[in-house]
Formats: structure tokens, sequence, C-alpha cells
């Protein structure tokens, strides 16, 4: 089985002067569709770094990165542009949803970018099954921390991708609605077959993933 995303040595660094400042160190790790994994670590330890990576949005200084199999590093930015609409979805620390939108025009937007019709019963059918059906015309002003959540793992999905990276998506949550949160991205991956990394203070929502692995100094490594 290909893996959805797979990092090989991967390496970023950053010259002051004539020091060599290592932010992430021969990093290596592959998630498999239908796997949930989770990275924890202190702040400064390269968490921010390396989900910038897995979603190219930073090249890695040595190292590949391979999404289904394709290699991207060396990728110009429009394709990774096009690679981050139609392959990966991102879920926020603060969703990020934009203020002026609904919650229904917040996944219609993510077609627009995407170019793509015919999405409204699929943005229905993804609000629905989040349970957010009769919020729909509602701004995210309107919204709890957990229904605005939802709205962000629900837009994160509405392209179909492949790989779901979330960043610290339980930060503004109680215990109560990340732990809902987490349950429903993770119920959403081993469903529909997709790969997800989280990148996560949370050590409470941990027994909901696959895999975690643990990050410091810019070292990974797989956690029993």
């Amino acid at each position: 089985m290909t893996e959805t995303l797979k990092l090989t040595n991967v390496v970023k660094y950053y010259q002051d002067g004539d020091a060599r400042i290592e932010v992430l160190r021969e990093v290596s790790l592959a998630v498999k569709p239908g796997e949930f994994a989770a990275v924890v670590g202190p702040s400064g330890a390269g968490k921010s770094t390396f989900l910038s990576i897995a979603g190219a949005l930073l090249r890695p200084s040595e190292g590949q990165v391979y999404l289904a199999g394709q290699e991207i590093t060396q990728l110009s930015q429009k394709q990774w542009t096009k690679i981050r609409l139609e392959q990966i979805g991102f879920i926020f620390q603060n969703s990020e949803l934009i203020p002026y939108l609904t919650v229904m025009d917040q996944l219609r937007y993510m077609s627009v970018l995407a170019k793509r019709k015919g999405q409204e019963q699929r943005a229905q059918d993804l609000l629905t099954h989040l349970e957010l059906a009769n919020r729909l015309q509602q701004y995210p002003a309107a919204l709890s921390g957990g229904e605005r959540q939802r709205v962000a793992i629900a837009r994160a999905l509405m392209n179909d991708p492949q790989l779901i990276l979330a960043d610290e998506p339980t930060a503004s949550l109680d215990s109560k609605r990340g732990r809902e949160v987490v349950t429903m991205l993770r119920d959403e991956v081993h469903a529909n077959h997709k790969a997800a990394v989280m990148v996560t203070h949370d050590e409470r929502v941990l027994d909901l993933v696959d895999t975690v692995y643990q990050i410091e100094d810019g070292v990974l490594k797989k956690k029993d």
C-alpha cells in the first residue's frame, strides 16, 4: 500500500552568519490511508515547521516529501498551490473561518478556489453529517468554538483531499468539545480512508489516534 504522506530524511535549517540552525533533523515518517497520526512535543520543537513541510508550504533543506507516491519537493509554487487545493485539507488552531461568509459559503468558497462545480450537495451532506444542518446560514461569530471547528473539518474535507493536516485543533476548546472534534476527525479518517496528521499539545486526546510521534529539538521519534 502506497503511503499517503511520506517524509524521508527531511532536514530544515537556516543560516545565521556562519552558524547553521537546524529546526528539523533527519525526520522520516509515513502515514497510510486510513491512519490518524499525532505529533506531540514542546513549543519550539519543530512541530510547525514539520507541518508546513508536510503541507507543501515550505521546502525542506534536504530530504524528500512524497504525497500519494509523488515526490513533491522540487515542484513549482504553482504546482504546490494545486496540490494544496486538491489533495490536502488544513484544519487550523482557531478554525480560521472567513468572518463575512456563512457556514455554507465557507464550503462553497473551497469549490470556487478548486474550480469545481456541482458541489452544493456535497457541502450540505458534509455539514449535515457533522451536525451543522441547522447552522448553514450562520456566520462564524454566531457559532460556538466547537461548531467553528466542525465547520473547519467540513471545509477541510470539501475537496475530498487524500491528506488532512490539523494544527492544534483543540487549543481553543474545553476538554469535552476538544474530544468531540478529534473523535469526528478520527471517524472521517477511518470511514473514508483518509490519512491525517494532527499536531497537538493535548495529550487527553491521544487515545483517539492510531500512531503517536514525539518531536523534540527537531528529532522525530515514534512513541510506543
